[in-house]
């Protein structure tokens, strides 16, 4: 039986969307035979916003076994920041040794990981990244125990690789190429690289190293969830948080429009977790008319789901700046085989993949989004449902497990 450990920052029960693709991992290499080890950090599954991810917790070391998966969780110190006046010194000063994204301190626990490394054996080191702590950790210990290093790269540089303008400083860039330059020495270990990503996939192989593309896809355990859509309102559901960097001044301009103009319809619109970012959240709240807007902090992600399933639609923002952005939130999406409205359509992959599984429409102005709310809206008034086209067979396709294989083909060949 071959061995596996998993470095990885978040994992369950972290309620974060970066925790599903690590346990993931685990859960399918489980399955076909491999013996995982994950190491992380202690989590409580009540984290809400970003300080709960950075939270001290001092709490011994724990090893749990679940579902196969031995998982050591264990104590962290939180980061101390600087003041505000000295910041950029340090982050400079810490760039220069090699430390990026240092305020996730994965460097904690080498010495646990050396330890453990004495004591066993293992076939290879499977590191997740962000954080870019994580990567720096794993290539470190790769080369001293001679072990293999797999490296999965959920995001990378996305301001400087997606953004389809792009406007940097010129510390930003003197940044970026420090980082390819430790990044390319950690590499340096790997016997396996690739992405959630296309472009960030180019990017590595144009950095000389083969890299290949394992979209993040959704667990199939979604198609099984179908909760009864509420009968009472048509809902229109966001789950996750929403961030500035998307297109988000048409989706409000769409929402302003459908309820201006169609004020007695029974519609609610619902933002699951939009809560951790109050900013956006006050946005939907100054055009939203109280009687039809849902705001909830993060919850469960299990909870959110279903939700999300008794939703007639599911939407999502457009980052129309930015080439190559896949969002957890659109897998998630076709494993629940609702509706989806991306406002507005990127011209890009989602929209592309909204297409290709005949899931749903991404308009691209608010008119036409508004047009294609209220066409949904009068076939719920009419009919009391919302038909639902999805291609389950193309659907299956982005599933985790499948995705998945790609994987193993690589490890098996």
């Amino acid at each position: 039986m071959r061995k596996i450990l998993l470095l990885t920052y978040y994992y369950f029960p972290c309620n974060a969307t970066a925790s599903n693709r690590p346990n993931s991992f685990a859960q399918n290499l489980t399955k076909h035979g491999y013996q995982i080890t994950v190491i992380t950090r202690h989590w409580t599954g009540q984290e809400k916003v970003w300080e709960d991810y950075l939270r001290c917790d001092e709490r011994p070391p724990e090893i749990k076994n679940e579902a196969g998966v031995e998982i050591h969780f264990l104590p962290v110190k939180s980061y101390n920041y600087p003041p505000k006046l000295f910041s950029l010194l340090f982050t400079l000063s810490q760039n220069l040794i090699g430390n990026f994204n240092y305020e996730l301190p994965f460097d904690q626990f080498i010495p646990y990981i050396h330890k453990l490394l004495a004591q066993r054996t293992y076939d290879y080191i499977l590191v997740s990244s962000p954080p870019l702590t994580v990567v720096k950790a794993g290539a470190w210990l790769a080369k001293r125990h001679n072990i293999p290093l797999i490296v999965d790269v959920r995001d990378f540089e996305n301001d400087i690789l997606l953004y389809k303008e792009k406007i940097h400083s010129w510390l930003r860039q003197q940044q970026h190429q420090l980082l390819l330059y430790y990044f390319k020495k950690w590499m340096k270990q790997a016997a396996l690289i690739f992405t959630a990503s296309p472009p960030l996939t180019d990017y590595i192989k144009k950095m000389g190293h083969d890299a290949f593309t394992l979209n993040n896809g959704f667990k199939e355990e979604l198609l099984s969830i179908n909760e009864k859509q509420d009968q009472h309102y048509f809902t229109i559901t966001v789950t996750g948080t929403l961030y500035e960097m998307a297109n988000l001044p048409v989706m409000l301009d769409t929402l302003k429009l459908v309820t201006d103009h169609h004020p007695d319809a029974r519609m609610k619109f619902q933002f699951i977790g939009l809560m951790a970012n109050k900013k956006v959240a006050d946005m939907f709240r100054a055009i939203l008319p109280e009687d039809k807007l849902v705001l909830t902090q993060r919850i469960p992600q299990a909870e959110a789901m279903l939700k999300a399933s008794s939703s007639h639609v599911l939407m999502l923002a457009g980052f129309d700046e930015m080439t190559g952005a896949y969002t957890t939130k659109i897998f998630e999406y076709l494993g629940l085989r609702r509706n989806i409205l991306q406002i507005p359509g990127d011209r890009d992959v989602v929209e592309a993949l909204i297409n290709y599984t005949r899931s749903g429409k991404a308009p691209h102005t608010a008119e036409e989004a508004c047009d294609a709310i209220m066409e949904w809206y009068k076939e719920w008034s009419a009919t009391g449902s919302l038909r639902y086209d999805g291609n389950l067979d193309r659907i299956m396709e982005y599933s985790r497990e499948k995705q998945f294989e790609k994987l193993l083909k690589k490890l098996e060949a």
